[in-house]
């Protein structure tokens, strides 16, 4: 006999809490070797019954969801839970959001432009760094540094106004991070940011569509809501791809991306209370992708200015 539907649940039936869609998650893991077309399958949200409640969300590279189950179970203590499933077809391909013509640029080897997300500080030093993308530095290639292990002499200029920032110094491209900085050096040029604390992404912000906000080169007014967290994702860089883990999802309303080309490094912040949660890395044609700026500042030592 056939699975009903999701729209077809019964509301009476125990959906389960967003731990208990977790477990049915990792029993199910199976899912995404039997079928080569699905990318994620992540903790989600969706409405049911005009409220917002926790589901499974099953991310597909295409559009074939033949098969793709539109529940998953789990038994506790003798009670079978379902969890709703919805399914994301046809998301493609997710590629660094570097382009000509926009703000940060290595003048050195004339690499794709991205954005300055915002200016660092070391806590001990009280020296100034501006944080970007390592791909944005390294012409969209995929190339671990694992650190301060960066060629000498590449200047980071603003590509618009061609003023010069200060030398490349640090860079880091693995299976979680994609972020380099520059040294300042004129600190008159480091722009406080105004920001809140950062803070990690939760469970609630799925379930909340928590609204975000970034000034990114290309979207000035970027905005958005958070979809995800603890996404693992194949980004496409010019010479090779990676799949990188740990990432958030930002969407703007029907599956759409926010970001443009350039875009890359960009800081997103909670919308009013002004909390950083990441950096912009890729997109695909319906989600952004976001490195959480806790992993890169854990990674650096530095703090956000």
């Amino acid at each position: 006999m056939a699975k009903p539907p999701v729209n077809n649940i019964n509301s009476s039936k125990l959906f389960g809490s967003a731990t208990e869609i977790r477990t049915a998650i990792r029993q199910n893991k199976n899912l995404k070797s039997k079928f080569s077309n699905i990318i994620n399958i992540l903790l989600g949200s969706m409405k049911l019954n005009g409220e917002n409640t926790h589901c499974a969300d099953i991310h597909l590279s295409d559009h074939n969801a033949a098969g793709i189950p539109t529940q998953l179970f789990i038994k506790i203590k003798g009670n079978s839970i379902s969890i709703p499933v919805k399914v994301i077809p046809g998301i493609g391909k997710a590629k660094t959001n570097a382009a000509i013509g926009t703000t940060l640029i290595n003048q050195t080897n004339n690499s794709s432009p991205g954005t300055l997300g915002c200016f660092l500080t070391d806590p001990n030093s009280g020296t100034f760094y501006a944080l970007s993308c390592c791909h944005v530095f390294t012409d969209d290639q995929w190339i671990d540094y694992s650190g301060y292990d960066v060629p000498a002499g590449h200047l980071i200029i603003d590509n618009t106004s061609n003023q010069q920032i200060g030398d490349w110094l640090f860079g880091l491209m693995n299976n979680s991070i994609d972020a380099a900085y520059a040294n300042v050096a004129d600190p008159g040029i480091a722009v406080k940011s105004g920001y809140q604390q950062p803070r990690d992404i939760n469970d609630n912000d799925i379930l909340h569509k928590t609204p975000v906000s970034f000034k990114g080169a290309s979207t000035p007014d970027g905005s958005g809501y958070i979809y995800n967290y603890e996404a693992t994702r194949t980004i496409e860089y010019s010479n090779s791809s990676v799949a990188i883990d740990g990432l958030i999802l930002i969407s703007s309303g029907d599956n759409n991306s926010p970001s443009a080309p350039g875009d890359s490094g960009a800081l997103v912040v909670t919308t009013g209370n002004n909390e950083p949660i990441g950096i912009i890395v890729a997109a695909d044609t319906m989600f952004t992708y976001v490195i959480p700026i806790n992993t890169i500042l854990s990674n650096t030592g530095m703090n956000i200015y």
